[in-house]
């Protein structure tokens, strides 16, 4: 459908809806202005329901939840959507965990000992950091935080399975690893590789 194609339909549908109200109701509604505007995305959001959609990829699904999620005003549409992209990253995330939980569970299984790990950073570029997986927990609050802070904790580790927190021990802070790009990890002497 072309977007000339669907401006007609909304409005085709809009004056549909219109020719089916009463004078009377027309009057309790604010005026037809007023009416005619509701109308107008109530139309939009039948012919949105019914226009097909592309199956999205889980990263643009993640990014399209994201850019819902900043919207100030929610219509019924955009609960549905946000639960259709919801479902799609629920469903790549729980792939994707099996994926790493191997990565993580080597990482961790260092415990308080060092383990070094080379991943591709977002620019593209190579680094190899050493972790110290046991420290974090004494550098973060944890239950500790605010409500706020442990709610926004749970959200990311759900829409990132590919983040690992770990304690950097050269920056002497907590840094973010991603297991999709991790291409060695060093535990006890021993180096695995992965493609």
């Amino acid at each position: 459908m072309t977007t000339s194609t669907i401006n007609k339909d909304v409005m085709t549908r809009a004056w549909e809806l219109a020719g089916q109200m009463d004078a009377a109701l027309v009057r309790m509604c604010g005026g037809i202005r007023k009416l005619f505007g509701d109308l107008l995305r109530k139309a939009w959001a039948e012919i949105k329901a019914t226009t097909a959609r592309p199956v999205l990829k889980p990263d643009e699904a993640r990014d399209a939840l994201n850019m819902l999620r900043n919207k100030d005003r929610w219509t019924d549409a955009d609960y549905a959507e946000a639960d259709r992209l919801a479902a799609i990253v629920r469903d790549s995330n729980t792939e994707e965990a099996a994926d790493f939980a191997e990565k993580r569970d080597l990482i961790n299984a260092a415990g308080g000992r060092f383990a070094s790990v080379t991943f591709t950073r977002k620019d593209g570029s190579e680094r190899t950091m050493k972790v110290q997986p046991a420290a974090l927990k004494f550098h973060i609050k944890g239950s500790a935080a605010a409500q706020t802070a442990q709610r926004g904790a749970i959200s990311r580790k759900a829409n990132n399975p590919h983040l690992m927190n770990v304690w950097d021990v050269e920056a002497k802070a907590p840094r973010s690893i991603n297991l999709a790009t991790v291409s060695t990890i060093a535990v006890d002497g021993t180096a695995y590789a992965y493609q």
